[in-house]
C-alpha cells in the first residue's frame, strides 16, 4: 500500500528533497519491507522514513505510525513475554539454579532470624527470657518483623516453649534459629507443633505412673 501510493505520488511530482528520501525508502517493494524492518530493527529512525511520506498523502503517515504502535507495544512486548517465561521456566527445571537458589534464600532467613534475636536481646546476654519475647510481641515493628519471617505471633507464651526446646526459661540464638526454622509457615504449622508438645509432655506425665 505505502509502495503503491508512493509510486503514484511520484508520477504526480513531489519536492526534489522529498522525491530523493521516497526513492531511498518507499520506491520499490524490496525497499518498503527493508525500511519496516529497520525502523523497528534499530537500523533507521523510524522519522527518518516518515517525514517523505508526510508529503505523499495524510493517510500513509497514520498507515506507518499504526504499524509501529502495533509491532512496538504488541508483537515485541508478546515475544518478550514468550522469553521471558521460556528463560523462568529453564532456570526452574535447572536442578544447580534451583538449589543455589534455596541455599541463598535460606542464608539471607538465618541472617534476618539473628537480626531479630538482637533486636529482642537488647541487652546483649545472647539469650532472651519470656518477658523479653513478649515485649518484643508488643511492638507493631517487631512482630511485623516477625510476620515477614512467616511466623504467627499469636500466642507469645506458646511459641516461646516451642522453641525453648530444652526448657530452661531462657532461648539462645541458636534455639531461635533452629525453632524458628522448623515452626517456619502457617499458624497450621505452629498449632500442629504445639499440639506436638503437648503430646510429648502428656506421654512424659503418663509414663511416670
Amino acid at each position: 500500500m505505502i509502495t503503491q501510493n508512493s509510486s503514484h505520488s511520484l508520477a504526480e511530482g513531489i519536492t526534489p528533497s522529498s522525491e530523493v528520501a521516497l526513492c531511498e525508502y518507499w520506491c520499490s517493494l524490496d525497499d518498503s519491507l527493508s525500511t519496516l524492518f529497520q525502523s523497528i530493527a534499530g537500523g533507521v529512525s523510524w522519522r527518518e522514513p516518515l517525514q517523505p511520506l508526510m508529503s505523499t498523502t495524510m493517510f500513509m503517515p497514520a498507515v506507518f505510525n499504526a504499524y509501529i504502535t502495533l509491532v512496538y507495544f504488541a508483537v515485541l512486548n508478546v515475544v518478550t513475554a514468550v522469553f521471558c517465561s521460556r528463560a523462568m521456566e529453564t532456570t526452574s527445571k535447572n536442578p544447580e539454579l534451583v538449589t543455589s537458589a534455596l541455599i541463598m534464600n535460606r542464608a539471607e532467613y538465618l541472617k534476618s532470624l539473628s537480626a531479630f534475636f538482637k533486636k529482642i536481646d537488647k541487652a546483649g546476654k545472647g539469650a532472651i527470657s519470656l518477658a523479653d519475647f513478649e515485649r518484643a510481641l508488643k511492638d507493631p515493628d517487631l512482630c511485623a518483623h516477625l510476620h515477614t519471617l512467616e511466623m504467627d505471633s499469636a500466642d507469645a507464651w506458646a511459641l516461646f516453649r516451642l522453641i525453648d526446646t530444652d526448657q530452661s526459661g531462657l532461648i539462645s540464638i541458636d534455639e531461635f534459629i533452629e525453632g524458628c526454622e522448623c515452626l517456619k509457615g502457617s499458624a497450621k504449622g505452629v498449632q500442629l507443633a504445639k499440639m506436638s508438645l503437648e503430646h510429648r509432655h502428656l506421654t512424659r506425665r503418663l509414663m511416670q505412673f
